[in-house]
C-alpha cells in the first residue's frame, strides 16, 4: 500500500483470475479460448465443469474493466516510474 502500485496489482490479479478460470476448461480437456473477458470465461468456465467457482461479481467487473490489451503494463504507465 506504501508504494502505491494498486494498478499493478489490479493488472496480476486479472491474470490470476483469469487463469484460474482457463484451468478447469482445460481440465475437462476443452479447447481454452484466447479470450481475455473474465466474465466470459467465469460463464464457459461453469458450462464445462460442475464445480461452482463463488465470486464476488462487483469484483469481478471491477477487474474485468482492469485488463488492457497489451502483455507489458509497464507501455502504460503502470508501474509507479512509468
Amino acid at each position: 500500500m506504501k508504494a502505491e502500485v494498486y494498478n499493478m496489482v489490479c493488472f496480476h490479479r486479472q491474470q490470476a483470475v483469469e487463469k484460474l478460470f482457463k484451468a478447469p476448461i482445460a481440465a475437462h480437456d476443452r479447447e481454452v479460448p484466447g479470450i481475455h473477458n473474465l466474465i466470459r470465461l467465469y460463464k464457459i468456465t461453469e458450462d464445462v465443469s460442475n464445480s461452482k467457482i463463488k465470486v464476488n461479481h462487483e469484483a469481478l467487473i471491477f477487474l474485468n474493466d482492469v485488463y488492457i490489451d497489451t502483455r507489458y503494463p509497464a507501455d502504460f504507465g503502470l508501474l509507479p516510474s512509468g
